[in-house]
Order: structure tokens, then C-alpha cells, then sequence
């Protein structure tokens, strides 16, 4: 008992270290605790990719030859120069996939690739891989999903946007095209990282002190969304008759639609506008399951031409939690667009997958089903 009142006596003594101590021992029991289910979860992915990889092959068959981009500046920086990971493909020989362990921008480096790509979501910024694999609490396991949808080989079909500018230098897009005030400021969050969770709300209350009103303008043209009519369709080629297809069982025809009765005035039709705003985006839709197909195009989106301080904070960190409000920009359903920025611009770079470019005038265009993607498949 004596023991027991000399330990209170101590502790109401020395009550500073001893919340203190009580912080630091909670903090090292949840590590722990999260160090040892990540253990487990890892046995439990090794032990299921193990029975595939205990298959026999048949005869003549090889084993799969698998090449990996590590950006090891992942989270940190970038590859050592724009476009790294895109030259090294150049170069890629005999090879049956490819896993990028990076973020969205090493991905677009990767997205003109024909080889199936495996993603796996070591970046800042991870869309594809939410998209393709269910965003866990564990990254463990988020990134063990992804490791094995490349051991089981299931594959998907992505849509690109593909940029060119004015000296036809290219880049690809799995995510989206940004260009404004939001977009830069949420890239100046790292900036405030002595903020902790409160930088990525300073950082809006930061952007208004600076370059205001933060106004972008330009002229684009653009080409309403089609999902096929018979001004833009193109009927498959029909198989020619070969003799020995007298031998052969005939083929079940599959019932198609007929293109060729859709009219659609619009299609091919070029608008123009010009336009003054505080953003402009442009998004792929990915769908939140692979392998069904979206009646959309790229989605243009540009917000209003003039806020108030006030409600350009709130709007940001509204977006914090949410999508942007819909009652705050002005869409379009498009098939491609050219760009042609005009007069001095408050915020000086696009922002593709999350990597800065110069702005300049340039042509984005929808390219469907451009890229396959190894996903996780439902148990």
C-alpha cells in the first residue's frame, strides 16, 4: 500500500514528465503495433504470390521477364532529368511488363508504352494507383496490392491525354492538366511543412498576399466530346474469305452498334473563346472500377473570373476534403483543345501530373484505351 501511494505522490509531483512519458510510451506501443500487423499482412501477400510462382510452365513457355523504374527521389525530387524514365524505354528489349514505383509523374513518362505497366504508389501523389488498386489505411498493404496485381497478370485499359506543344514535343497524361491559382498554391504546401496538418490551409491564406487577383487568360479552341457517329466512326475491317474457312466451325457474331444511322451535328464542329479566370483544369475521368468503359471525353473546367480573398480561401479548403464546388466552374465534355495563353500571366507554369511545365500555346487531345495497367482483381 505504501508502494501504491509513493507511486501517485511521485506522479502528482511530476506531472510534466509523466504525460510526457505516457505520450512517448502510447506513441512507441502504436508503432510497434503498426510494425507488427504490417508483418503479418506481408507474410500473408508473400505466402499467396508464392502459389503463383509455384506454377509449372508449360512446354516452350518462359518465365516472365518483369523491368522495374525505381524513382528512388520519390515523395523527395524527381528522376535526375525530365524524361529519364521515358529514354530508358526507348531501349527496352524482350520484356513482358513494366513496374513503375513512383508517383503520377514518373507513370505519364512511362504512359506511351504498348508493354502492360504495374504501378506502384511510392510518390506525393498517387491517382493512378487509387484508381487501379482501394486506397487502405496500411500503405503496406495498398503497396503489397500492387506488387501482386502484377503477379497475377490481370490487365486494364487507361485513357491519356497527349500535350504537344508548338515544336511538337510531347508529353503524356494518365491524371490531369492544371494551370492557376489552386493548383500552386497546393504545391506551395511543402513549403510550410513547419505548419504540420495546418500547411495545406496556410498555404491558401499565404496565396492571397501575393500576385492578386491571381488571373490567368488566353484563347483556346476547342472540339466537342463524340461517342461515336457516323461522320466519326470507323467500321473494323471486315476478314477476307480463304478457302480453308470452309473447315473451320463458323464464328458466333456478336451483335455491333450501328454508327452509321447516329448523327451528330456537332461532331468535329471547332468552337473558340476567350477566357479570364483564377483556374483552368482539364481531368481524365477514370472510372473507380477498371475495365468499364465512361461516355466521356477530357473535362474542361474553368473557374470564375473574379473572387473575393475570402472565398478563395474558403473554396481551397473546401477542396481540402472535397471535390471542387460545382457551382464553381463552368465544364465541358471535350475531344481535344488547344491552348494559347495571352498577355502576362500571374502563375507562370502548367501543372501535368503534378510536374511543372513552361506555359506556351499547346494542343491536349484524348487518346482512349492508350495504355494497359495491371490491377487487383476482386477475391
Amino acid at each position: 500500500m505504501a508502494f501504491i501511494v509513493k507511486f501517485v505522490k511521485t506522479i502528482r509531483n511530476n506531472w510534466k514528465k509523466s504525460v510526457f512519458l505516457s505520450g512517448v510510451a502510447a506513441y512507441g506501443f502504436h508503432y510497434s503495433k503498426g510494425i507488427y500487423e504490417d508483418s503479418v499482412i506481408r507474410k500473408a501477400y508473400c505466402e499467396e504470390a508464392k502459389i503463383y510462382g509455384n506454377q509449372p510452365l508449360q512446354t516452350g513457355e518462359r518465365a516472365r521477364k518483369i523491368t522495374v523504374f525505381l524513382n528512388p527521389a520519390a515523395k523527395k525530387g524527381f528522376t535526375e532529368y525530365e524524361g529519364q524514365a521515358k529514354k530508358y524505354m526507348d531501349v527496352l528489349e524482350d520484356t513482358d511488363a513494366i513496374v513503375v514505383a513512383g508517383g503520377d509523374g514518373t507513370i505519364a513518362e512511362a504512359s506511351f508504352s504498348k508493354i502492360p505497366i504495374g504501378v506502384i504508389p511510392l510518390g506525393h501523389t498517387n491517382t493512378m494507383a487509387k484508381y487501379l488498386y482501394k486506397k487502405d489505411k496500411s500503405d503496406a498493404k495498398w503497396m503489397l496490392d500492387a506488387a501482386l496485381s502484377v503477379v497475377k497478370g490481370a490487365t486494364c485499359h487507361a485513357d491519356v491525354m497527349k500535350i504537344t506543344d508548338e515544336e511538337n514535343r510531347t508529353v503524356f497524361a494518365v491524371n490531369s492538366f492544371e494551370w492557376g491559382a489552386f493548383k500552386e498554391a497546393e504545391n506551395r504546401a511543402k513549403k510550410y511543412w513547419y505548419f504540420g496538418p495546418l500547411k495545406r490551409h496556410w498555404t491558401y491564406l499565404m496565396s492571397t498576399t501575393s500576385r492578386w487577383p491571381p488571373i490567368i487568360q488566353g484563347h483556346f479552341s476547342y472540339v466537342n466530346y463524340c461517342s461515336g457517329c457516323s461522320n466519326c466512326h470507323k467500321p473494323p475491317p471486315k476478314q477476307q474469305w480463304k478457302w480453308w474457312h470452309i473447315f473451320l466451325s463458323p464464328k458466333v457474331e456478336v451483335p455491333q452498334k450501328d454508327y452509321s444511322k447516329i448523327q451528330n451535328a456537332e461532331c468535329g464542329t471547332e468552337h473558340e473563346e476567350d477566357f479570364s479566370s483564377i483556374e483552368l483544369t482539364a481531368h481524365i475521368n477514370q472510372l473507380s472500377e477498371p475495365n468499364k468503359k465512361t461516355d466521356q471525353g477530357i473535362l474542361l473546367s474553368i473557374g470564375p473570373s473574379s473572387v473575393t480573398k475570402l472565398e478563395f480561401v474558403k473554396e481551397g479548403w473546401h477542396r481540402l476534403k472535397e471535390d471542387p464546388s460545382k457551382n464553381w466552374r463552368d465544364t465541358k465534355d471535350l475531344e481535344q483543345f488547344r491552348l494559347l495563353p495571352k498577355g502576362e500571366q500571374s502563375h507562370p507554369f502548367y501543372i501535368i501530373d503534378n510536374e511543372q511545365y513552361e506555359i506556351m500555346p499547346v494542343t491536349v487531345e484524348l487518346l482512349r484505351d492508350k495504355i494497359s495497367l495491371f490491377y487487383i482483381t476482386s477475391p
